[in-house]
């Protein structure tokens, strides 16, 4: 059996900031991960301010905003005419950081991953939650490695920093209630020619419902996300060759799609 102050349970950004900013604390800390590595796609694109004076204190923040897109407005259109525009400069006496940064999961957790070998901290991937049990003085979590190989470890503190479906609040016995919406919404990383510009993020309403363009690394690259037609709210398998004529048809832009998924969305939330 092993000590350890803390034990965190996932290696996405929320367990790799923790880990990192308590390993240079000075606590004794083990990260874990089931999964074989950091993720390979872009998943969140967005990061924030508040994130970013976080990232500031781990001093990240600077190489974040380098490698980043900083989005300057927010364009709200109706149908091809702008209807607003909304300026993200001119707070900056309310952070150093006025702006959101387009900088995508992959890069974040790699980035936080440096930063975490760094302070002399490291993931154990391939590693799972087998089970948890509370203590008088502590946590006691059974540990399952790649090879098969069981381990009981003891932490002051257990971090259930695991996902959506997170075995720590299914352990704890913790709701986590609600539903899909109807809507069906589609996402495409697509090349787009047309009068978007590279540090504006572009939402609006169409005919077809709400679209959401953000600029993407890469020339004319960019994400879209956006509704379908009422139609498909009750087909059970949704497919980017439905979804492509309802958004290639956005009015004065040409497109060139080069991932593209189709989902519903979902609301839940924690009981307690």
């Amino acid at each position: 059996m092993t000590t350890s102050d803390v034990l965190i349970v996932g290696a996405g950004p929320t367990g790799l900031t923790m880990a990192t900013l308590l390993i240079r604390m000075g606590a004794r800390i083990r990260i874990v991960e089931k999964t074989p590595g950091p993720t390979e796609q872009t998943r969140a694109i967005v990061v924030h301010a508040k994130t970013l004076e976080l990232f500031a204190k781990l001093h990240l923040a600077d190489k974040a905003v380098e490698q980043g897109q900083s989005i300057d407005a927010f364009r709200l259109m109706n149908e091809d005419k702008q209807a607003g525009l909304i300026s993200f400069r001119g707070e900056s006496e309310r952070t150093p950081y006025p702006f959101p940064l387009i900088y995508t999961q992959d890069r974040t957790e790699h980035l936080l991953i440096d930063s975490l070998a760094e302070a002399g901290g490291l993931v154990e991937w391939n590693t799972e939650l087998l089970s948890l049990e509370q203590g008088l003085s502590g946590t006691r979590a059974t540990l399952r490695h790649t090879d098969g190989r069981e381990e009981i470890v003891e932490a002051g503190w257990i971090v259930g920093a695991d996902g959506a479906h997170s075995f720590i609040r299914y352990a704890l016995s913790l709701g986590f209630a609600g539903e899909s919406y109807k809507q069906a919404l589609f996402l495409a990383d697509i090349d787009l020619q047309g009068n978007l510009k590279e540090k504006e993020v572009v939402g609006g309403f169409t005919r077809l419902g709400f679209f959401t363009f953000f600029p993407m690394p890469g020339a004319r690259r960019f994400r879209v996300v956006a509704s379908l037609p009422l139609q498909y709210s009750n087909q059970e398998t949704l497919t980017h060759e439905r979804a492509l004529p309802c958004w290639a048809r956005l009015p004065g832009w040409r497109c060139r799609p080069h991932s593209q998924s189709c989902w519903r969305a979902g609301h839940e939330y924690r009981d307690r």
